[in-house]
């Protein structure tokens, strides 16, 4: 099991009235997790995992919107 760092990039958004430039371009998300499975078209992390493998709050994130990518730490195996 691995702990990673990963920096990617996501859609911007604002609510109720805003200048038109309010939501303009992409915005940059620092996430820390358990990575759960990293494949050629994404990475899913999740926030806690048990000792049955499930999961909490799991995230995938497109690999073409990664900047950067760590692995933090690695625990077992």
């Amino acid at each position: 099991m691995k702990i990673v760092y990963v920096e990617w990039l996501d859609a911007a958004s604002a609510r109720g009235w805003n200048g038109s430039k309010a939501a303009n371009g992409l915005i940059l998300i620092r996430s820390v997790g358990f990575l759960i499975e990293k494949t050629k078209h994404f990475m899913a992390i999740s926030t806690s995992q048990n000792q049955q493998d499930n999961c909490l709050d799991p995230l995938s994130i497109p690999r073409n919107a990664i900047k950067k990518y760590k692995v933090l730490k690695t625990i077992g195996d």
